[in-house]
């Protein structure tokens, strides 16, 4: 038995041996040092810091309706937990976060985060990969299309050209082309086309 223990033992008798429960229930005790068993109904826990003398408390004001466990398990190694700030979870859930390797995430100050097989709809966004947009009207102000031909349908021409494959029109007139059927025409080189009535 430690001479600390023993120590506490007779601060809880009087010089007759007789029981003092006031004794123990009142006196500080310094250098203590509690191997093993169990201390229940304390209201404050507080950790000497090894840089000041200060002490780091741990302390709940919770209205527990039964006693409750909380479990910390570290893996077999020495393990830092660094809280430069206040660490607030709302939700009866659980939270699991799974990393891979050393891992530096920025989390935004507000929102939602999105995943990348959810179906969630990006708002407000100016920008994505190199893309400009106008937020919240689906418009792309700059950026290069590398992906698949864009049909008729979504307002492309459904062809592949290639980077001299251009058309430039001039002048502030509307241009309309009718085809009455599948239709194929090569055009000359330069000049200008006849028609069949014009004058």
């Amino acid at each position: 038995m430690s001479a600390d223990l023993l120590q506490i033992i007779r601060n809880c008798y009087d010089s007759t041996n007789q029981y003092l429960r006031g004794n123990i229930l009142n006196t500080s005790f310094t250098d203590v040092n509690i191997d093993g068993g169990t201390v229940d109904g304390l209201t404050s826990l507080g950790i000497r810091s090894t840089g000041a003398a200060f002490d780091l408390k741990f302390a709940t004001a919770v209205v527990f309706t039964a006693t409750r466990t909380l479990t910390i398990t570290t893996p077999d190694s020495a393990t830092a937990l660094t809280l430069p700030g206040d660490f607030i979870r709302s939700g009866a859930h659980s939270l699991t976060l799974t990393t891979t390797a050393t891992t530096s995430v920025t989390l935004p100050t507000t929102g939602t985060l999105a995943t990348l097989a959810g179906a969630e709809a990006l708002t407000a966004k100016t920008g994505f990969n190199g893309l400009v947009v106008t937020p919240n009207t689906g418009v792309i102000t700059t950026g290069t299309w590398n992906a698949t031909v864009i049909s008729p349908v979504y307002g492309g021409t459904g062809v592949a050209n290639n980077v001299a494959s251009t058309i430039t029109i001039t002048g502030a007139f509307t241009l309309g082309l009718t085809i009455s059927a599948a239709t194929s025409v090569t055009l000359p080189t330069t000049g200008t086309l006849a028609t069949l009535a014009g004058a």
